[in-house]
């Protein structure tokens, strides 16, 4: 009875929704993490550009406050002169950024039943991480996917981080092309059921496989549009692992650039950025 009631607490400290926090901390979190970067500046993965640009347009809509204008400026010259990409500087990149932040919809969701793990081996089914990049780049550099993409990111058995990818390529659809938004929403609202109900699975296996969560902060970035991702245990997490230094990674405090992780640092600023949207929607 007394490990019933205790596991009906946690479930509902999980489940509250964020709207209660302060929101005024997190754009200094975003503003530390890409004032890092550029002041060490290293050869970036594609991760981290997209990652940028995830952040920069979640906030676009809040352009004119300056604590918000600061980050944009910088995400700016991360995107445009520090790290410049055919993709994220194309007129489809630009699209998709200017329109990410009006992809939101605050209906609850029921989470999908999972019935399987995730420590050890998050990425199952299609799209494979290759596969990923070369439809994500096909999308924002040319406005095109080809039907390898189109299988791949229907493909049901995805679990992980292959869902989490199948979601990102509906959102750049939705952003990009106005003839396929009522099918992309609907793709995405179930993707997002089936991410909710990943996530109970996500925090009772932190335990055995630290690194899940990253996937969790991408299911966020992602599925933050819907409640049930905002929350405050979620964006508590996120906090817990940023260093003293911006960067972020899975040791707690980490104070050498070494530890930094330049995949779990792009997730979770994009991720800050999804709260703030969250609450000052």
């Amino acid at each position: 009875m007394y490990s019933r009631l205790i596991l009906t607490i946690i479930l509902v400290f999980n489940y509250a929704g964020a709207r209660d926090l302060p929101n005024s901390e997190i754009l200094p979190l975003i503003n530390k993490t890409l004032s890092y970067y550029i002041r060490n500046h290293q050869e970036p993965n594609y991760n981290f550009v997209i990652g940028t640009v995830l952040t920069k347009g979640r906030l676009l809509r809040f352009a004119g406050i300056n604590e918000v204008d600061e980050i944009i400026d910088k995400c700016t010259f991360i995107i445009e002169k520090l790290y410049p990409k055919n993709w994220s500087l194309s007129p489809y990149g630009r699209k998709f950024m200017k329109s990410w932040s009006e992809v939101f919809d605050q209906r609850n969701l029921n989470p999908t039943d999972i019935n399987y793990t995730l420590a050890y081996k998050p990425v199952r089914g299609h799209p494979t991480p290759k596969e990923s990049d070369k439809c994500f780049l096909s999308l924002l550099s040319e406005g095109f996917a080809s039907k390898m993409c189109s299988k791949a990111m229907n493909d049901p058995t995805a679990i992980g981080y292959s869902l989490t990818h199948q979601a990102l390529y509906f959102i750049i659809r939705h952003s990009l092309f106005s003839r396929e938004k009522m099918k992309d929403r609907y793709e995405l609202r179930k993707l997002c059921s089936k991410m909710l109900g990943e996530q109970k699975i996500l925090w009772k296996e932190f335990g055995v496989d630290e690194t899940l969560k990253d996937l969790l902060i991408e299911q966020i970035v992602f599925c933050g549009i819907y409640r049930g991702f905002t929350t405050e245990m979620n964006l508590q997490l996120i906090k817990s692992l940023q260093s003293k230094i911006g960067c972020f990674h899975y040791h707690n405090n980490p104070e050498l650039a070494e530890d930094c992780d330049q995949h779990l640092s792009a997730v979770s600023v994009a991720g800050l950025a999804t709260f703030y949207l969250f609450l000052n929607i």
